[in-house]
């Protein structure tokens, strides 16, 4: 960025290419659930697993378009979307009809990837308000970057390739698979996020390492010339402090063996913890539809690819939940930072602190002194800024 114009509009481009995605998944998904007389064919995938997808990946749209501050308020405006889209699908001009199940199946969609977005943030008040801030300002300039998207979709495909091959040999050799073309699609969708997930996060790692090296300002992207603690940016005005800008020590960097035993004690017991919370809501819900059935003297049919996606849903909730835990472990031990050193383990009490920065004497790396006070405190950049 040369410009003093190009400086200010730092996440714009980024933002306007995510809401027309988010707009563009919108008018496919109506299109295609109110095209006449539309019949999949018998080999396809489920088309409750078709519905789930196609509202979970709208939903992850509609998150990034930045049209929704909370994820509540996302969840409750997509469900509805949903529920009109069903109800107009029985209106005479459509030839269609409503489906309890395939509402069903764009609610679970729903849940799901609100879900798993609530699982990938960063836990509160584990490593601060000025890492977060950096994050977000890496994301959004990641964003401005053409080449971003160029990567995702390389990405996205390739790991469509792969997943693909590895589902359908794997279901061949070891199961009985009645549904190959599903598992085919399955595999193909699963391995593409994944792909696109790794992208994302190595090139947020890598714009955070640009802005930290060159000290950018967080709103705007303009080099900021550190004088003294804290200041504001010549170009959009926005409150810096010199804490911003150390850099989080990277916990594989450092005493990898350390890291390396937390990570494998943590890590079984957060999926043993996951798979009991997730399988308590699945008995949970086992006990409604039993009660039911005692109620009203009638037996609750589930079809079998309702079973299917249920089961598909509770997988992605129980890696989700787990992902959360063990995220929230390794928080807690950087959340330590200004006690102890993250990299090294050494105790810095007594270590000298200047504005709110001081160096670790055993590894030499930077740390933030514990945030007592307001005064290093920054708003996070927004959005859209």
């Amino acid at each position: 960025m040369t410009s003093r114009t190009g400086e200010l509009r730092m996440g714009e481009r980024g933002l306007l290419v995510m809401r027309v995605l988010a707009l563009g998944g919108l008018l496919v998904t109506l299109v295609a659930t109110h095209w006449p007389r539309l019949q999949l064919s018998s080999e396809a995938p489920s088309d409750k697993v078709l519905h789930a997808i196609t509202y979970g990946f709208l939903t992850l749209l509609v998150w990034r378009a930045t049209w929704f501050a909370r994820l509540w308020q996302l969840g409750g405006a997509v469900v509805l979307l949903a529920s009109v889209d069903e109800w107009t699908q029985s209106l005479p001009p459509f030839f269609r009809h409503t489906s309890w199940n395939d509402w069903t199946a764009d609610l679970v969609g729903v849940a799901v990837c609100v879900f798993l977005l609530w699982c990938s943030m960063s836990a509160r008040g584990s490593t601060g308000e000025l890492r977060r801030a950096v994050r977000a300002a890496s994301e959004r300039r990641l964003f401005d970057r053409p080449f971003t998207w160029l990567a995702m979709v390389t990405s996205a495909a390739v790991g469509a390739l792969v997943g693909g091959a590895i589902s359908v040999t794997v279901s061949r050799l070891l199961l009985a698979d009645e549904r190959p073309l599903q598992t085919l699609f399955l595999g193909a969708v699963l391995f593409a996020a994944m792909g696109v997930d790794w992208t994302v996060r190595a090139g947020v790692r890598a714009m955070a390492k640009q802005i930290i090296k060159a000290r950018l300002c967080l709103q705007c992207g303009g080099a900021i010339d550190v004088v003294g603690e804290a200041g504001q940016c010549p170009d959009c005005g926005r409150s810096w402090v010199r804490q911003q800008w150390v850099a989080m020590p990277n916990l594989w960097s450092r005493d990898r063996g350390r890291l390396r035993r937390f990570l494998l004690w943590r890590i079984p017991r957060a999926a043993l913890i996951a798979f009991v919370v997730v399988g308590s809501l699945g008995m949970y819900v086992w006990a409604a539809l039993m009660l039911v059935d005692v109620w009203f003297g009638q037996r609750i049919a589930v079809p079998g690819d309702m079973r299917d996606l249920f089961a598909y849903a509770y997988a992605l909730a129980w890696i989700g939940l787990t992902i959360r835990l063990v995220r929230s472990a390794v928080a807690s031990k950087q959340a330590i930072e200004g006690l102890e050193c993250v990299s090294c383990g050494h105790l810095l009490r007594g270590v000298g602190v200047r504005g709110g920065v001081g160096v670790c004497p055993e590894c030499g790396v930077e740390f933030i002194a514990r945030p007592e006070a307001d005064a290093w405190r920054v708003p996070t950049p927004s959005s859209t800024a």
